[in-house]
């Protein structure tokens, strides 16, 4: 691999650990693939030019990153309902 500026490797490896962290919570409700392709290959090869504590520490806050945007998605989800259920007896008692 060319030499890259610091910034591009622990972003690409940060980038390896989401993908890991999405993937692993998808798996547990569908089916779900990776294409494995050149900037995966990119973004592993990142990855692995840290040692396991770092890769921990990358997996950790990548898991943390994946749980705040499902609970975000659920707040939202539970806003719409609520908005939903008002709309619909709004409308009952205009009717």
């Amino acid at each position: 691999m060319p030499k890259e500026a610091k910034q591009t490797i622990t972003g690409k490896a940060f980038e390896y650990a989401l993908l890991n962290a999405f993937l692993e919570r998808l798996q547990t409700i569908t089916n779900v693939s990776v294409i494995d392709n050149e900037p995966l290959k990119t973004a592993k090869k990142c990855f692995d030019t840290f040692n396991n504590t770092d890769k921990g520490l990358y997996n950790l806050n990548a898991s943390f990153a994946v749980n705040l945007q499902i609970y975000q998605l659920f707040l939202l989800i539970r806003l719409l309902a609520q908005r939903l259920k008002v709309e619909r007896e709004t409308a009952q008692n205009i009717n």
